[in-house]
């Protein structure tokens, strides 16, 4: 198989997890921690993807000062298109909850941004004086969530996903310049990271009444350039000198470790808390050995 149509099918696989998440939850209901397992996981295995493969591979390419100021210019550049999206509606796209503040109780209790933690939302008195029942989390975001905002959040989301998914398989494409194979920690570290993003998406448009052939289109479509992003990323590098496939390389790591510290790690914190950092370090080993010992 020529080396530039290897580099579309790992891409196209790859982004391929996310019609594999958007499938299940358009036939289950996933629980939040299920999700946020995943994720946590994903998380570890994506740091150490990072660091083994991408920062050292383009320090060893191109030096110190090219692959400094890549990493950087990736992390500025995801951070900058990130917060575009929070304001779309995509702040919690990896599990499809809605940003705290914004009609629910959020992890600090209350209802606005200045919340406290562990602190009670102020669910009001009725006409004879007595306390009003607390209604649940998730009972708000149904009562306070209509249609359209749920379909624009899912939206959101899946662009956040696309976000997400460049940089990830453009590195896909960078692991077969040389003749090289793919690299198997990276891959299955951007497999795991992908499927919670559609898990997380499709529910919000389920509920929002989108059709089946639009949501899996849209994922569909989202593969589809995740793949063509591999593809450009080994055309336009395949003969590029060492410095600048290093600069690439780093934008894409520093693109991906911003992401997981914005998005990934925190929310999988708020349904895992004491256990995150345990499964993370699971992911992060798994990765690694897979990074030695094939």
């Amino acid at each position: 198989m020529p080396v530039w149509l290897q580099a579309l099918s790992w891409g196209t696989f790859a982004g391929g997890a996310l019609l594999v998440g958007a499938a299940v939850a358009w036939k289950y209901t996933i629980p939040r921690r299920a999700v946020s397992t995943v994720m946590a996981f994903g998380a570890g295995a994506l740091i150490s993807a990072l660091s083994f493969e991408l920062v050292a591979g383009a320090l060893e390419t191109g030096g110190l000062w090219p692959t400094a100021a890549g990493f950087l210019a990736g992390a500025a550049a995801y951070v900058a298109a990130n917060a575009l999206l929070v304001r779309s509606g995509a702040h919690h796209r990896r599990r499809g909850r809605t940003p705290p503040g914004r009609g629910t109780s959020g992890r600090f209790g209350g209802t606005g941004p200045g919340a406290v933690r562990g602190a009670r939302p102020d669910v009001g008195r009725n006409a004879l004086g007595d306390p009003l029942r607390e209604t649940s989390g998730d009972a708000r975001r149904e009562a306070s969530d209509g249609p359209q905002q749920k379909a624009s959040g899912g939206t959101a989301i899946a662009v956040g996903a696309l976000l997400d998914g460049v940089p990830e398989s453009i590195v896909l494409g960078l692991g077969l310049v040389g003749g090289a194979s793919v690299n198997p920690a990276m891959l299955a570290a951007v497999i795991i990271s992908n499927v919670p993003e559609g898990l997380a998406s499709t529910d919000d448009m389920k509920r929002a009444g989108k059709p089946a052939a639009q949501v899996f289109g849209i994922w569909g479509g989202i593969a589809a350039i995740s793949g063509l992003s591999a593809l450009i990323g080994y055309l336009a590098l395949r003969d590029a000198p060492g410095e600048l496939v290093a600069v690439v390389t780093a934008v894409a790591a520093g693109g991906i470790l911003s992401m997981l510290s914005d998005t990934m790690i925190p929310e999988a914190f708020e349904e895992q808390h004491m256990l995150t950092g345990l499964i993370a370090a699971l992911g992060f080993l798994a990765a690694f050995v897979l990074h030695h010992g094939l």
